[in-house]
């Protein structure tokens, strides 16, 4: 019979776990029990369980964990228990301190963390983008990212990187470029897009578009290359 090593919450509506052998049951929701330490029969239902390795399992629950509150969590099948507590991570803002209504692109296009950046900044951590900036890093990473890849949007992603190598033949770059106007026209901040990919001989990708903003008359060029 499996036993707990260790649980803890990754935010306030998911915790991980990680036992020391496989069970059955370990990727079903029902198989899961989380209850107040505090409050006896106050529990929180779990609404989905899933593998992130062979030992390990996440869950996404239905409701949010108080925070500072040690929860305790049980499992058909598993020996003992575990207690997870939620304790909120505060985020640093990287930059001056420039409220949006004094920066009119900002309050238009978005602040936001540069998670494509390719390095962090003097300080140690991820610079941050504001306005302009903001959508184009945005529509990257949606033309990068590939269906199916973030659990809490699975319809999202234009998959581009899975073109790298590929045959690309006019079809399949045509289907590309659908997907990538259909994943950009999603974005609140944008109003049209026309894109063109191609492939070169070396199996790269390259799609350059012309996206129609809601706040700006000319079109913005966004070119995504792998």
């Amino acid at each position: 019979m499996a036993a707990w090593l260790q649980a803890y919450a990754r935010s306030a509506l998911r915790v991980s776990a990680l036992f020391d052998a496989t069970f059955a049951g370990m990727a079903t929701a029902s198989t899961y029990a989380i209850s107040r330490q505090d409050l006896a029969g106050t529990t929180v239902v779990v609404s989905r369980a899933w593998n992130t390795d062979t030992l390990a399992v996440e869950l996404a629950l239905s409701e949010p964990l108080v925070e500072g509150i040690a929860y305790v969590l049980t499992a058909s099948g598993v020996t003992g228990s575990a207690v997870a507590v939620h304790q909120a991570v505060a985020v640093q803002v990287i930059g001056p301190d420039v409220d949006d209504a004094d920066d009119p692109e900002a309050e238009a296009f978005g602040d936001d963390i540069d998670w494509l950046g390719a390095q962090l900044g003097p300080d140690g951590d991820a610079p941050r983008l504001r306005g302009l900036e903001c959508l184009r890093r945005d529509l990257v990473a949606r033309a990068l990212t590939r269906r199916g890849e973030l659990f809490h949007r699975p319809t999202v992603g234009a998959g581009l990187t899975m073109r790298v190598n590929g045959p690309n033949t006019d079809a399949e770059l045509a289907e590309l470029s659908a997907a990538l106007k259909r994943e950009w026209a999603d974005d609140d901040r944008v109003r049209g897009v026309a894109v063109q990919s191609t492939a070169s001989t070396s199996g790269a990708v390259t799609a350059d578009a012309q996206v129609r903003t809601i706040a700006l008359e000319d079109p913005i060029q966004v070119v995504v290359r792998r």
